[in-house]
């Protein structure tokens, strides 16, 4: 997985620069975003030549077989209970704080920890849904809507200093003085876009900490794997 994140961070941006491409009306910028586009393509293909090397190197046929005895080995009576209701409660406390510093700071680090604290949470609603209870399911979609518009943010916000970093190279500066200057104007106006984006992510997050509050009766010490 590790090994073609990358690849799969690029088909993103790869995705959003496309949607940025087909609403410009001025051939100047299209230019200049459309070369941005040649450089994630080249990008890409060196990560994929990269994580087509590394794949080489794995004997997949080992790891399933290891794989299948690990299975065979489990047995049921060997796991141990786990509280689902103290377990939660942490989770919980976790992503509450993960509001509050990213309310606090409003910076990528942040925004980016409380959507993985986001999808640790979610993990465990549904499993208390799918032991039985049906009061998380609301919550767990609404979680899911959120991760999604955190990891769109994140994904724009990837791209715009991909951007900002190329237009900073000397050799771009002195052979594309014109698309340099486009470039800067465009990554302060998307930047204010997706800036703005993060007050109503937040607005979101703390209209929902009141439904998962009442999410935390829906594990009971009774509820246990």
């Amino acid at each position: 997985r590790r090994d073609w994140s990358a690849c799969r961070n690029l088909d993103v941006n790869l995705e959003l620069l496309q949607e940025k491409i087909e609403l410009l009306e001025t051939e100047g910028a299209r230019d200049a975003w459309n070369y941005v586009r040649e450089c994630l393509l080249e990008l890409r293909a060196q990560e994929l030549a990269r994580a087509r090397k590394r794949f080489r190197r794995l004997d997949i046929p080992a790891f399933i077989e290891k794989t299948q005895r690990l299975f065979k080995s489990i047995k049921t009576e060997n796991v141990q209970d786990l509280s689902l209701k103290e377990s939660f409660a942490g989770t919980l406390a976790e992503w509450r704080e993960g509001v509050a510093q990213a309310k606090s700071r409003q910076d990528p680090k942040h925004l980016h920890e409380l959507r993985i604290s986001g999808k640790r949470l979610r993990y465990q609603l549904e499993i208390i849904a799918e032991l039985g209870d049906s009061a998380p399911k609301d919550q767990v979609t609404s979680l899911k809507g959120l991760q999604d518009e955190l990891g769109r943010w994140h994904d724009c916000h990837v791209l715009l200093q991909f951007v900002e970093e190329l237009i900073e190279k000397p050799a771009f500066v002195s052979d594309h003085p014109e698309s340099q200057q486009i470039l800067e104007r465009e990554i302060d106006s998307e930047r204010r876009k997706n800036n703005a984006v993060i007050n109503e992510i937040l607005k979101q997050a703390e209209q929902l900490q009141l439904g998962l509050d009442s999410c935390k009766a829906a594990a009971t010490p009774s509820d246990s794997i």
